[in-house]
This record gives C-alpha cells, structure tokens and sequence, in this order.
C-alpha cells in the first residue's frame, strides 16, 4: 500500500567526509550460522579503521546483523548497536567474522555518529575505513490496530527497537544516514508483522513519516443530520509555513534554564512530552509558576519561545518555520579531548571536536539563546554564551572579556625581572614598589569612562631585564583557535604581547609579539597568531613560535618597555571562550 510522506526537510550541514584509507590485514571469515556475529564486548587490534573527517574513533560500538534481522523479543532500545560484537580498539580499528554467505548489515555507531552498509564476505574484505557521519532523526506515525494500545517499530539489522504512543506516534532519535534502511512494525504482543517501509536519511535530517492507512471520504449524501457536542476544551493549532497543520509535530516544555542532565550526543532540538494530533492540535497542562521555553518542532521546522507561567496557557496558533544550525568553537583544557555543549531550554547535546569546534545542528531561528559549555569529566558549567540565530545557518567566533581592570583579581600580578637586574615598578609617591599588587594601580580614567590600569616603571639596560602586567589562567588552554587578542593602551613607551607556557627557566615556551609604540592618547591594538613571532629564545619564526606554545597557553603577559609609564584597559579575546 502506498504511504505518505507529510514532510521532510534537509539540513545543509553534515560532518566532514574526507578520510584517508588504512591498508589494514582482514582476518579470515567462517559461517556461525548466528544472526549475532562475532563477541559481544571484545576489542580488536586490528583491521578497519573506524573515522570521521580522518580522525580515528575509539570505544566505537560494532554490530554484524542479517539483513532482515528484527530484535527477538520486544525490549526497547534506543542505541543502534545495542549489543555490540566489538568494540574499536585506542586506534579506532576492529574487525568481524563475516559469514561466506549471504548478505549482513555493518554498523558503526558512537555518540551520535555511524556507519551501515549492507556487506558481503567479498565486499567487507575491501574494506580499509569507514566514515562515521552524524545520525538523523525519524518521527512517524502509523496504524495501531483496533483494541491495542501502542506498536514497536524497529529499524531491520539493527537494534533500533521503540514503542509508539496509543496514536501510533514514535520517534526513533539516531538513525543511520545515506545508506537505504528498512522500518518493520510488530503488534502490541510482538507476534506479528504488521508492515514494512524503507527509509533513506541524510546526516541531521529531522523527518516526519505518516503511514496510516488513508481514511475513505464517505461521499453518500445524508439526510439525518445528529448533533455533536462541541469540544469546548482551549486547543493550539500547530501550522507548518503552508497554513498547513503540523500533523503529530513534537511539543516540549522546559524550564527556561533547564539543562541536559546525562552526557550523551542529542541531535534532536527536543525529546517529545507530547505530540500534537492529527490536525496539528494539542492540549498541555500548564505550570502554575516560574518560566518555560515551549519548543514545538516538525521534520526540520521548528517554533520556540519563553513564557512566564502567567502567560501560559498558551492560546491561538503557533507557525514553524524552518530550523538553523550554529557552529562555532570553545577553548578547552590542554589535555581536553572534547567538552559538551548544550542550549538552555532545549534538549540538544553535543560534542566538540580536539579543536573545541562544535555544531548545533537543529535550532530556533531567529531567536536568543543561551548556550553552555560541560568539561568532558565533569557536569559543572565552565562557560556560557548568549547568541541570537539569523534566519539562516551562520557561524561565528566567540569572544571573551578577559579583563576589564574594573576590580582586582588574585590571578592577576605584576612582576619584574626575577634575576635583579635592577628593574622596578614605582607607587603614585615615586618609590620603589615592593608589594607589585596590581589594586594599587588601578584608577579612574576619564577618557575611558572606566577603571583602568595606570603605572610607572624603570627596565635594567640589560637583555634579561623586564617588568610585566600578567595573568595565570584558571587552565592551562588549547588556544589553536584563537583568532586575536585585542586591548586599549596608551603611555611613552613600546609594547609587547606575549602568550606563554613557563614553569621555569628549563621548561618554558614562549610566542611574543614584536615592540609596538605606544601612543599619548588611548589605542586599540590587535593582535593575531600571526603576530606572535618571537619564541623562548627571543628568535623570530612565526610557525615555530606559535605551533609551540598554541596548545598549552598557561600565562598571556603584556610588557613595557623604552619609557617610563604605561596604561592598558579592557583585554578581549576573539575565537576563544572558556
């Protein structure tokens, strides 16, 4: 029977697909006559190289199905590899026992990314890598036969298994993309087949199936008319950008600073509280206080917005319009593999990359969001960022203040040369500053409009000599990201900004900037990655000095020199937050 498809939308964005093939040695193949190959839980050493954009990916769950392999009792599970035959080793490699014959279904799952192809004994063995692409997300809605109250829907070589609501309504939230699937529906008992479809998904994609059976239009002219009893209760009407409704769209409520509670990939802007009917209709029971982010989303259209409780219920007509995506990068700890990321309000959760860069594939558009930032070994917040999506998919650097001089702060100090020279900061009296706090030279600069910070200093003629303003950073970063440092100055002298990861005279790195002038009156300087030539050893190679210190920043250092007095204020960071 021929089903419908009410609508599907794509988003343009999908994981990079560039990888480099492996030659890797294939182990030998023998039929186990099981649906179920290989050991469940074992890791391998060797063969294919499990990928995405070219990087290996370890701790990827493996399965070797049948084609028409269906879960043989009905226990929900979300996981497209539920029960894994291996697992990729630390280089992201596994392999399987492929029977000699027939044809079996490989997947390659991992937070929120997969692989699955059909393969044979002959194609499997060609294989030397395997690109693992983000996963999409099916909603649908079918026929629940008379006097049943739900069916399991299960994606065929799998281990997709999900139950729909007494409506027919499910949502499988991870399927594998660009490779032909099929859907099988089974009873409430899981002793029939009801059906099959096939199913094709793009990465991110949010589709919505409709596969009830098409109710006949009963033409007959009737001459008895019988009053219904309207149905008085308050309903909102979903509609798509047509003016059409929004069949079965996915309703959420949030509390407006509600966060993802378990670290797990969610590529789906909402988990569903509820879906609207078949006209697009739904009733909710509303809060009595505080405020909440209702969210209502539809195969890649999506409406969303805060309401205090007082506003609730909600009445009238909602429109969706089509969803956006965001990506941009965050900075992490030195040793940070990936942090989280998450929009308050929503259920989306996902991972950066090694680089910090991450995508919020699905979205709100034209809305103002407040995002937030999770260490990977921790559930504490680490930065935040408020951000309004445009009418289409965009990118963007982030930006931090790092300080703006308006307070004092104990991880920043002043210091000069550590093997007496003879350098020296001066108090506003003309003596020699012993005590270098940095509360004592901070002052109220009317051109700026602000505090800022104001001293007077001396350098030893000597090459080792220096006085410095500086900050130790609460981590050490990975700032390969950064885009520039910015900042206001103004004195008689020159200036130099240096990035820094020092310990000690043995163990330190260093990129710096060469001598700027400063100017009488207050100066914005900028400076990029580019600029910071200068290394350790006060030689002058751009990729060396960068390339060294970029992963492992602990100090950012700002030095005068060739003067007597310096002001600086307001000390930004372009393409960095954390």
């Amino acid at each position: 029977m021929k089903r419908r498809l009410l609508k599907d939308f794509l988003l343009p964005m999908s994981l990079p697909l560039a990888a480099p093939f492996f030659a890797c040695m294939l182990s030998s193949c023998s039929d186990s006559g099981n649906d179920v190959a290989g050991g469940p839980g074992s890791i391998t050493t060797n063969g294919i190289v499990a990928c995405v954009g070219g990087t290996a990916v370890p701790n990827a769950r493996v399965s070797l199905r049948k084609v028409d392999y269906e879960a043989p009792e009905a226990d929900e599970e979300f996981l497209i590899v539920g029960n894994a035959d291996v697992v990729t080793d630390s280089e992201g490699r596994f392999d399987v026992d492929v029977p000699d014959q027939g044809e079996f279904r490989l997947t390659v799952a991992h937070d929120g990314i997969a692989f699955s192809r059909i393969v044979s004994t002959e194609s499997y063995a060609k294989l030397d890598s395997v690109e693992l692409e983000a996963t999409a997300t099916v909603t649908g809605v079918a026929d629940v036969p008379e006097g049943s109250k739900s069916i399991w829907v299960g994606v065929m070589g799998t281990d997709v298994l999900v139950r729909s609501d007494s409506n027919g309504v499910f949502v499988i939230p991870a399927m594998p993309a660009n490779d032909s699937l099929q859907l099988y529906f089974m009873d409430e008992d899981y002793g029939v087949e009801l059906e099959r479809q096939s199913v094709f998904v793009a990465p991110y994609e949010q589709v919505l199936y409709n596969y009830k059976t098409p109710v006949a239009i009963d033409t007959v002219e009737r001459r008895d008319s019988v009053e219904v009893p309207a149905d008085t209760t308050p309903k909102v009407t979903v509609l798509l950008q047509s003016g059409e409704p929004a069949a079965y769209a996915t309703v959420a409520l949030r509390a407006s600073d509600a966060k993802v509670g378990n670290a797990s990939v969610r590529n789906a802007m909402v988990v569903a509280d509820m879906h609207a009917d078949e006209n697009g209709q739904f009733v909710m029971e509303w809060p009595e206080s505080g405020e909440y982010r209702l969210t209502v989303t539809s195969a890649g259209l999506s409406y969303s917005g805060i309401y205090a409780a007082e506003d609730l219920p909600v009445e009238g007509t909602l429109t969706l319009r089509p969803s956006v995506k965001i990506s941009s990068n965050v900075s992490l700890k030195s040793d940070e593999e990936f942090a989280w990321v998450g929009v308050y309000g929503l259920d989306e959760f996902v991972k950066t990359d090694a680089s910090g860069a991450y995508v919020l594939p699905t979205l709100p558009a034209n809305d103002s969001l407040g995002i937030y930032f999770v260490h990977k070994d921790s559930s504490g917040i680490f930065a935040e960022l408020n951000v309004r999506t445009a009418e289409k998919d965009s990118s963007f650097k982030p930006s931090m203040l790092l300080f703006d001089f308006e307070e004092d702060s104990e991880n920043w100090y002043m210091s000069v040369d550590t093997l007496w020279k003879g350098s020296t900061y001066y108090t506003n009296a003309g003596k020699n500053d012993t005590d270098h706090l940095m509360k004592n030279h901070l002052q109220l600069d009317s051109a700026r409009g602000s505090m800022v910070f104001h001293a007077k200093y001396h350098v030893a003629f000597d090459p080792y000599a220096w006085v410095l303003l500086g900050t130790r950073l609460e981590e050490t970063l990975n700032l390969s990201l950064l885009d520039s440092i910015e900042f206001y100055a103004k004195g008689n002298g020159d200036i130099r900004l240096t990035l820094e990861n020092w310990e000690n005279y043995e163990k330190a790195t260093k990129a710096a900037s060469d001598w700027v002038a400063l100017d009488s009156v207050w100066t914005r300087y900028v400076f990029t990655p580019d600029d910071l030539c200068i290394n350790g050893l006060e030689k002058k190679d751009c990729k060396a000095a960068w390339g060294t210190v970029k992963g492992d920043v602990k100090q950012i250092h700002i030095f005068p020199n060739s003067g007597n007095e310096f002001y600086v204020d307001d000390i930004k960071l372009y393409g960095a937050l954390y």
